[in-house]
């Protein structure tokens, strides 16, 4: 595969996505945990919502009641922007987001909600991921 961080996400054939998540997911699962709260199993949904729809302002979202990452193809265009968008909602699989986020929220503000800045901090793993990435064997 002979992407770029900068690659369309677009670019990228179902079968190269697929692949990138999963690899994500191990990733994830070995840097960061797992969250084994949950009953189902974590899963990842990529979507283009209509522009007019509410989900359409953000980049991706976490669902807590299904576990799974919604990743918004319409704002996450590049690589690079998936792979943080991923590993910001996965941030948010690890925590007591049901319990605390909207407590959090209201005590702090959405930009200073301690579940936020520390999915933020965590985006920043972004270039460490696609290193990794590429470098398994048959990826250039």
């Amino acid at each position: 595969m002979s992407k770029s961080l900068y690659t369309p996400i677009v670019d990228l054939s179902y079968a190269e996505r697929i692949e990138l998540i999963r690899f994500l997911k191990k990733w994830c699962a070995a840097c960061f945990g797992v969250n084994n709260r949950h009953s189902k199993r974590l899963s990842v949904r990529c979507i283009e919502p209509d522009y007019d729809d509410y989900d359409n302002m953000y980049f991706g979202w976490y669902d807590q009641l299904n576990n799974r990452i919604y990743i918004n193809l319409n704002h996450s265009k590049h690589v690079k922007q998936f792979l943080k968008t991923f590993l910001h909602e996965y941030t948010h699989s690890m925590q007591p987001v049901k319990s605390r986020y909207a407590l959090y929220n209201k005590a702090f503000g959405y930009q200073n909600n301690p579940q936020e800045v520390a999915a933020r901090a965590n985006e920043v793993f972004y270039k460490h991921v696609w290193h990794a990435f590429k470098a398994q064997p048959g990826k250039s």
